[in-house]
């Protein structure tokens, strides 16, 4: 099931790191090290640069949980809200994980921050996560997709406070799920980090970030791509590469802020979620 999921997820969070490094250093080279560094790194990866084996275990849970995560979203796995969520939440923690054994006190502690925005993020994400089922009071992603399909997309049905809802916490899973990703400095090869971790950590990114892209589409405009010979695969595919270019962005804008302006958008995160699931249950 992953494996299908999982070369969807890497594709789409490539493209959140692009732009994420495009916001973080628009006028430097950063964002085409997503690419190149990932060539580089294996070179040195297989002169000996390699990650430890708790590395490793936290890198192949994150892809994995990512690849169920993606292949949820088209309908080549369970669809049920506790699955999907364990899965992202799996693939978030292990590209912590990943990133978890720095070489230097200057990176322990960006790490250790990083990890604190993540379980600040969590509770939002989760929040959010919710909206896109209650929004049509399923449990199911399959339910979802029926009910879009006959009556249309949550935003095209009323009653529009409902939709409003949808709007805001499919917004809120993107940018929780921008907070949840390992710090992005930690994917490149440097005096705090070896070039086989920096490469695993930025696969572990992809795969989250993706895997998020790939859930706000299904939530937003899914059908079982797996089954339905006239699936509109385009508008997927659309959809999905714009939440993956949003999450990146608003991670690059998240990067430059200090730590009261990140306080703050965490707080107004809680609160645009919280709005999103009062909607859709008031509807």
């Amino acid at each position: 099931m992953a494996a299908a999921g999982l070369p969807i997820a890497l594709a789409l969070g490539l493209l959140a790191e692009v732009a994420s490094g495009l916001v973080r250093h628009p006028r430097s080279r950063e964002a085409l090290w997503a690419v190149a560094g990932i060539f580089s790194g294996t070179r040195r990866l297989v002169r000996g640069e390699r990650a430890s084996l708790l590395e490793a275990a936290g890198a192949g849970a994150a892809l994995f949980g990512g690849g169920l995560v993606a292949a949820s979203a088209i309908g080549a796995a369970p669809g049920s809200i506790v699955f999907v969520y364990l899965a992202a939440a799996l693939a978030a923690a292990g590209g912590h994980v990943a990133a978890s054994q720095p070489q230097t006190e200057v990176a322990d502690r960006r790490v250790a921050g990083g990890r604190v925005w993540a379980a600040l993020a969590e509770p939002a994400f989760a929040a959010a996560l919710a909206v896109g089922f209650l929004r049509w009071r399923a449990g199911d992603l399959g339910v979802v997709w029926g009910a879009q399909e006959v009556l249309g997309t949550g935003f095209e049905v009323g009653p529009g406070l409902a939709g409003a809802g949808l709007g805001l916490g499919m917004a809120s899973l993107v940018v929780a799920g921008a907070l949840r990703l390992a710090p992005a400095s930690e994917t490149r090869r440097g005096p705090g980090r070896r070039a086989g971790s920096a490469l695993l950590v930025t696969l572990c990114r992809w795969a989250a970030a993706g895997a998020t892209a790939a859930l706000v589409s299904a939530l937003m405009v899914g059908e079982d791509l797996t089954a339905a010979w006239d699936a509109d695969l385009g508008r997927w595919v659309g959809v999905a590469a714009g939440a993956a270019v949003v999450l990146g962005a608003a991670e690059g804008i998240l990067a430059r802020l200090g730590l009261r302006g990140r306080a703050i958008a965490v707080s107004l995160l809680w609160a645009v979620a919280g709005a999103g699931v009062y909607l859709v249950v008031a509807a």
